[in-house]
């Protein structure tokens, strides 16, 4: 097996940790916590949400932790600026990421980001709306 797609996509994973979230910076904070900083404490909220709702916590954190990595070819679109800027869906970016990887590494890396965008939607699994909650608590 080739491996070069797996440390393609860890060397991308790792630009979540110098990519600032633009929120804070258009509040002015100078030195912002980066997206990486930011999916770590959700995950750590998502598992203590799901274990307080009778989720899954493993599940509600490893959507915490993926949740945001199209980021790293998106960029933190702050909310403010969404209705403006046209960007690919998460799923889109996601598919585009992983291609390459192993077939069942792909496949949990899209289901983990598919589940947490369909947080949004009445089907939203309870893992996916303790994630939800986690990214908006944060």
């Amino acid at each position: 097996m080739d491996d070069s797609a797996i440390i393609g996509f860890a060397y991308e994973v790792g630009y979540l940790k110098r990519l600032p979230r633009s929120g804070w910076l258009l509040g002015g904070v100078r030195q912002p916590e980066s997206v990486a900083e930011h999916s770590f404490r959700v995950g750590v909220l998502a598992y203590a949400i799901a274990v307080q709702e009778g989720a899954n916590p493993d599940r509600a954190a490893a959507l915490g932790l993926f949740h945001d990595l199209p980021e790293t070819r998106s960029g933190d679109v702050p909310s403010v600026g969404r209705p403006y800027v046209a960007t690919a869906t998460p799923h889109a970016i996601v598919l585009d990421q992983v291609k390459g990887l192993p077939e069942g590494l792909a496949a949990h890396i899209v289901a983990l980001v598919d589940q947490h965008e369909a947080a949004k939607t009445p089907e939203a699994t309870l893992e996916a709306r303790c994630s939800r909650d986690a990214d908006k608590l944060d």
